[in-house]
């Protein structure tokens, strides 16, 4: 009987195997796939689950017409991937095993490295930090995943409840852009993770039709906190 190796699930020479070229050509396939091949996948949300064939790939592009937030379900095994987000639509693109919470990949068509620990999938520092904007669909109730991703930015078309932010690093900054539509008067419910100092001790966000407000919090993970520690209202 075949065995295989834990992550790639390259084919393991057995003993008194008849014709061990087979094994050895399927590991050099493989072993030739992890290192150099792209694998395109159409999207349009939801949940893809990755093949254990597509995920030996060194470079997932995801491409089409976004109707939904995407999760993109990859094997619980060691391994990193450059993945490019291709896709149209303002919804997320989020990177994660079956438990994981994952990290979200923005679509601004360059490659953003993916390490999976058999765990969970983290952007692997300094790839695109500093970078990453993500298009924040208006919603009720959502949790806001920190992973990868430096900016949100969202429009309000109504009042929108936040239960929960969760995926950022210790001492990431993490900043939200929230604007008003064109009646105004929106609302924001923040999650319980926010804390205030003495400085800042509530989140009053502009009224005005059509302006922008600035929220930024930094991650404090020895005490499980979003600081808040700017607030720049209408822009």
């Amino acid at each position: 009987m075949t065995t295989y190796s834990s992550n790639l699930l390259i084919p393991y020479l057995d003993d008194n195997m008849d014709n061990p070229h087979l094994p050895v050509n399927e590991a050099l396939r493989v072993l030739d796939k992890a290192i150099g091949s792209k694998v395109a996948l159409a999207v349009t949300g939801g949940t893809t689950i990755i093949t254990d064939e597509e995920s030996r790939g060194a470079y997932l592009e995801l491409t089409g017409v976004l109707t939904s937030n995407l999760i993109l379900q990859v094997p619980a095994r060691a391994k990193q991937w450059l993945v490019q987000n291709k896709t149209t639509g303002s919804y997320t693109v989020t990177v994660k095993t079956a438990t994981g919470a994952g990290m979200v990949v923005t679509n601004d068509s360059q490659l953003h490295m993916v390490y999976c620990d058999a765990l969970d999938c983290w952007p692997v520092q300094n790839s695109t930090h500093g970078r990453n904007r993500v298009v924040l669909p208006y919603g009720s109730g959502i949790t806001i995943n920190w992973a990868g991703v430096d900016i949100y930015d969202t429009t309000l078309t109504g009042n929108m409840v936040i239960s929960a932010f969760t995926g950022a690093t210790d001492g990431q900054l993490c900043a939200m852009q929230v604007r008003q539509d064109a009646t105004g008067s929106r609302t924001v419910g923040w999650p319980p993770e926010v804390r205030y100092g003495t400085d800042l001790t509530t989140i009053l966000l502009t009224t005005t039709a059509s302006k922008m407000d600035r929220v930024v919090f930094q991650y404090d993970a020895g005490a499980g906190k979003y600081d808040l520690v700017s607030l720049m209202r209408g822009y």
